[in-house]
């Protein structure tokens, strides 16, 4: 993404780029969001995360346990939600990690 991409992002778009970056779990994402932003349906903030996504710039994945070397439990990107299933996962709520 060049600086000229950067800037001309809606905050809304801006938001959901902030969570990829930090690779949050999908639902983070209210946290970034403008005071109007955050009363919005979940349909129209999914058609928002659906361009970044159809422009390359964010992807979504499940999220994943995950085990470290010394045996701390965690959690981890998982397999990445396709395209065709995301406004589905979206609208009910089964939010992954983007990325």
């Amino acid at each position: 993404m060049s600086e000229r991409e950067w800037q001309a992002l809606t905050k809304s778009e801006e938001a959901f780029m902030v969570n990829s970056y930090e690779i949050d779990i999908l639902a983070g994402v209210w946290g970034d969001l403008d005071d109007a932003d955050q009363y919005r349906p979940v349909k129209e903030l999914a058609a928002i995360l659906l361009t970044l996504i159809d422009r390359g710039w964010i992807e979504v994945r499940r999220v994943a346990p995950w085990t470290s070397p010394s045996g701390e439990k965690g959690l981890q990107p998982g397999e990445l939600v396709p395209r065709g299933q995301l406004p589905a996962v979206l609208e009910c709520g089964q939010l992954g990690v983007p990325g």
